[in-house]
């Protein structure tokens, strides 16, 4: 094994590690691996997922995915999840799909494992966005004892794309001889600037462009202003997101016109993606779709909504699953301050976890008025009945799929041509 600290005497990738992807998938199945892209992270993962589909779609080939909620064989859902990835597998075997793309979860990884150099690409989207809180909760835990089983799993040729604003993704003390590709928001942050300075490639912002580069050329992967999905790029978890779907495509021998291409015609109400970050405009309301996040995963979605300088913005919670118990008075406290009301539901069936979130949103110094429900149903007809026009009604949604899909029923009764997601001004 080869340290971080000692990889600039590893042979980096090019730009463009491979002159087309026919020559890609041409290597991996040479050497025994199928064509399948994977990947992991605490957060992001089904969007960077669904960005590959969208990229490889747009160069014309043949895909099948494999999200935490279904399976896609060129673009149609499969019933069930085992059978249909099997059938995936062997149409890539025989020729009949050209490449998939499957979202590998921490849970899986470390209670599964993943077989020994059996992916020619990885991405690795986060893990704890560098807050200490984060690190001491079991998912962090399980994040940080899999990544050694995920960096096993690519192939001896093959290639990581990593956070490079992760420190527990980019750290040195990881080793592996991978070659890597490195992904941030700002080429001189300390991951970046350092991964270039020994030799390495990496994806950047730079001017309002999305850059893959290294220290001698660089490459331009669309304007970051075109990302609707990304809102213009307020939205820079978003933008981290094509980023790393950018820099994986461009390795894999995709051209870089096609990757600017579907970046920009990317969106997500087009798509079924219900536990991903989802802006829909409904009647001149901006109502954001997101599972709950804890408060070193919030942060960076409230500063992106208030970036949008809305009205109001009125949010929806309920028992907020997936945030730690001892995260709750925090998570509350962020909603709180961000919002000027707050539509709770389904309290009973949790009163600790709700008054824990009471408890956060009475510590702002101006507190945000709290609206009772019944159920998330509920609770969101409500947000959106007392929501005028320029307003943003922020649901963090303990069922995500069937919200999902009411509010895009909404938003087709209020005669939207279609759903759109919002564009930052």
């Amino acid at each position: 094994m080869i340290s971080l600290a000692n990889r600039s005497r590893l042979p980096q990738p090019p730009l463009n590690r491979f002159e087309s992807f026919t020559e890609w998938r041409r290597r991996s199945t040479l050497n025994g691996s199928f064509p399948i892209v994977g990947v992991t992270g605490s957060r992001g993962k089904t969007t960077v997922v669904r960005l590959l589909d969208a990229i490889f779609s747009a160069a014309g080939l043949r895909t099948a995915i494999r999200t935490n909620v279904s399976v896609e064989i060129l673009g149609e859902r499969q019933r069930g999840e085992i059978a249909p990835w099997s059938r995936a597998l062997k149409s890539l075997r025989e020729e009949e799909l050209d490449i998939a793309v499957e979202e590998l979860d921490w849970l899986t990884i470390s209670s599964m494992g993943l077989e020994r150099e059996s992916y020619p690409a990885i991405a690795i989207t986060n893990v704890c966005a560098n807050r200490d809180a984060c690190l001491v909760q079991g998912d962090a835990k399980r994040a940080i004892a899999s990544l050694p089983i995920v960096f096993e799993a690519v192939t001896s040729d093959g290639v990581v794309i990593l956070n490079g604003d992760d420190y527990d993704v980019s750290r040195e003390e990881l080793e592996h001889h991978r070659a890597a590709v490195f992904v941030g928001l700002n080429r001189e942050s300390p991951g970046i600037r350092d991964h270039l300075a020994r030799g390495g490639s990496a994806a950047w912002l730079e001017s309002g462009s999305l850059v893959l580069g290294n220290s001698e050329r660089s490459e331009d992967l669309g304007n970051v202003i075109d990302l609707g999905f990304a809102l213009a790029g307020k939205a820079g978890f978003q933008a981290h997101n094509a980023l790393t779907a950018g820099a994986i495509a461009a390795s894999i021998g995709i051209e870089p016109a096609v990757i600017r291409a579907a970046l920009g015609e990317f969106d997500t109400s087009m798509v079924w993606m219900p536990d991903s970050f989802q802006v829909v405009e409904i009647n001149g309301v901006s109502v954001v779709i997101d599972r709950p996040n804890p408060s070193w995963f919030l942060r960076p979605v409230l500063r992106t909504l208030r970036d949008l300088s809305p009205h109001r913005i009125i949010s929806v919670v309920g028992r907020l699953s997936g945030v730690p118990q001892s995260d709750l008075t925090e998570v509350g406290r962020l909603i709180g301050r961000a919002s000027a009301l707050v539509v709770s539901h389904s309290e009973e069936n949790e009163p600790e976890r709700a008054a824990a979130i009471k408890s956060g949103a009475a510590q702002n110094e101006m507190p945000a008025v709290i609206v009772h429900t019944k159920s998330e149903g509920r609770a969101f007809s409500r947000a959106l009945s007392l929501a005028k026009r320029g307003d943003l009604v922020l649901v963090l949604a303990d069922r995500p799929a069937p919200l999902v899909r009411t509010v895009l029923r909404v938003a087709q009764t209020m005669r939207s041509s279609r759903p759109h997601v919002l564009q930052a001004t």
